[in-house]
């Protein structure tokens, strides 16, 4: 496998099961969410946990997950929370899309 930084998926994936050739070879994975944003997950052999933040003066913290069974991916969620600055934060809103998928570090042996 190529590792640190294989293309595995594009597409838009909000529901269902698809298909991601080799995404059981990756510990360590970049999820793309809508609005190409870059998010890390980790391939725990059974699921993948996405977990992330972005921004500056209010930040963005994705969380979600989707199962992993060989190349068959199962959408789970896949949600954000704003948390402003000194303030306070939003509401979970659940309506974003996986947009990509990218192998980043192989699982290096047992």
């Amino acid at each position: 496998i190529n590792p640190f930084g294989k293309t595995l998926w594009e597409g838009t994936w909000s529901s269902g099961s698809i298909t991601v050739n080799d995404v059981s070879k990756y510990s360590l994975l970049e999820v793309t969410v809508t609005g190409d944003i870059p998010i890390l997950a980790y391939n725990d052999g059974s699921r993948v946990r996405v977990l992330g933040v972005t921004g500056t003066s209010s930040q963005n913290f994705f969380s979600g997950y989707f199962d992993v069974s060989g190349n068959t991916c199962t959408f789970g969620a896949i949600a954000r929370l704003v948390h402003t600055a000194s303030g306070n934060h939003s509401a979970a809103v659940t309506t974003w899309s996986i947009t990509k998928i990218v192998g980043l570090v192989p699982y290096w042996g047992s």
